[in-house]
């Protein structure tokens, strides 16, 4: 959306919106601070035999395929935990797209809510 390089958000976000800078900014710190304390995490663990991250609220947020992308995700599992209409969607949006489904490998259909990538 242009304020950081994301290049899995386009297979969530289908529209742009305009944002007054200061979201913008809130919203690029966030992205910021939460990417350096997952990589440091899995930077500093990476001899550990297995790890996990959870992320509760994860929406349609592209933080999990962006480290898989990197890899820095071996040996870690991530949960993802939303509002089953918010999994539901983000499922269906995995599952018709390619890259993502590749990334991914397997989606589980739990039906309480929770969206579990391996």
């Amino acid at each position: 959306l242009g304020y950081f390089q994301d290049d899995f958000l386009k297979c969530f976000v289908t529209k742009q919106s305009r944002r007054a800078p200061l979201i913008n900014r809130g919203y690029y710190v966030r992205a910021k601070a939460v990417d350096h304390c997952l990589k440091q995490f899995l930077l500093l663990t990476k001899d550990h035999p297995v790890r996990q991250i959870l992320s509760l609220g994860a929406g349609f947020d592209s933080l999990y395929f962006r480290l898989k992308a990197c890899g820095l995700l071996e040996k870690t599992v991530v949960i993802e935990i939303d509002f089953p209409a918010v999994v539901h969607r983000k499922r269906a949006l995995i599952r018709a797209n390619q890259e993502l489904a590749a990334l991914v490998g397997s989606v589980d259909s739990a039906e309480s809510g929770l969206l579990q990538l391996e």
